[in-house]
This record gives C-alpha cells, structure tokens and sequence, in this order.
C-alpha cells in the first residue's frame, strides 16, 4: 500500500473535501519510468541501485507551464485556483504548502503536501520500492525534483509535530534518492538534529522520585 498517503484536500480558508484519484498517465497524470535496472546482485557486493525518472505527458506539461507563469506573476490566487482545478499536480500542492507553511497554518500546510505526495506515490513504478532497495532518482532531471521538495518539507513539518524518528526515517529515505549529490543538504541540515532526538525518544525515562 502507499505509505505517504493523505487525500484530505483545502481551499484557500482552509476548507476541507475529498480529493480524486489522480489520472492515469494515459490521461495525462504523472508517470514514472525505469531508466535503468539493478540487474543482478553480486554476493558480498553492495546492492546496486535503479534509476528512475519523473515524467510528465503533455496535458501535465502546459498545466506546469501555466503554474509556472502564476509563480512568476507572483500570483498565489492563481496557483490555488490551479491546484483546486487540478488536483493532480504537484507542484502547485507544494506552492500552497509553502504558503501555508509561511504564515503559521501547518495543518493546512500538510494537508496540502499530502495531496502532493500522494499524486506522486500512485505514479511510482511498480519497481520502484525505495524501502526495499536503492533506488535512485536523480535531481539533476527536473521532473524529480517535486519528490525531493515534497519528502523534504513532510520530514520538516513531522519533526515539528515531535515525530523525529519518522521525520528521520523520511530524511534517510529522501538522501538515499540521490546521495551522491544530497540535494537537499540533509546531512547538514536536518539529519544531526534529527538523529540525537531519535535517540532521546528511545531513550527510557528516569523513574519518578
């Protein structure tokens, strides 16, 4: 099953309804393509990793053209007006987040990015199972990056709701989607912190007296 998935939905005053399913590719929603295959696993190797890459059909393409036209005109009315026309893409989604996250009302803020990680989760490919084994998606390609952007800013808004240890999870998870690069400059950023909390959470407490 998903297991970043949240389909609560949000209007611009916070109002919630249900969100559909997202296309398929066929009918221009997000897709995902195995570029290249972990082949065969040597004993004692290291496993290797599959790349993939985000693809998006042409309706999803002129939909992120006229997203990035309202980001440009600095027009947030109108990116909500997209992600509420078009609840599929996910750059928007994450826009919203964002605009949730700047002016204190994280719960919107995180309904609006588990929209956008939910579009992203139906179009992962089948053998794309990054908890399983590594998977690589690289963020050099543009089309990847929303991935990065959404797992970055759900470890954020989980490690501010106390939940270190998944917000740590979540962090491994997103540096080992490209860790060679670390795009997202987890280890820096986040994972220390992180880390020692985790660690203060398994930690017993003292008896009382």
């Amino acid at each position: 099953g998903l297991k970043l998935l949240g389909q609560d939905a949000f209007t611009r005053d916070g109002g919630l309804d249900e969100v559909p399913e997202p296309p398929t590719a066929a009918a221009g929603g997000l897709r995902m393509r195995l570029v290249a295959s972990s082949g065969f696993k040597v004993a004692g190797a290291p496993a290797p990793a599959s790349e993939f890459v985000f693809e998006h059909p042409p309706e999803y393409a002129e939909l992120q053209r006229v997203y990035r036209t309202a980001v440009a005109s600095y027009d947030i009315d109108a990116v909500f007006r997209l992600a509420g026309a078009a609840p599929h893409l996910v750059d928007p989604n994450l826009q919203v987040c964002e605009y949730f996250r700047s002016i204190g009302k994280l719960d919107d803020a995180g309904k609006a990015l588990r929209r956008a990680l939910y579009s992203l989760e139906r179009a992962w490919h089948p053998a794309f199972k990054p908890w399983d084994g590594p998977c690589r998606l690289g963020y050099e390609v543009l089309e990847n990056r929303a991935m990065h952007t959404a797992l970055w800013r759900n470890a954020q808004l989980v490690g501010k709701s106390g939940a270190a240890r998944t917000a740590f999870s979540l962090v491994r998870l997103l540096r080992s989607l490209d860790p060679v690069r670390d795009p997202m400059r987890t280890a820096l950023a986040f994972g220390e912190s992180l880390g020692s909390r985790c660690v203060a959470e398994r930690r017993p407490s003292a008896p009382a007296g």
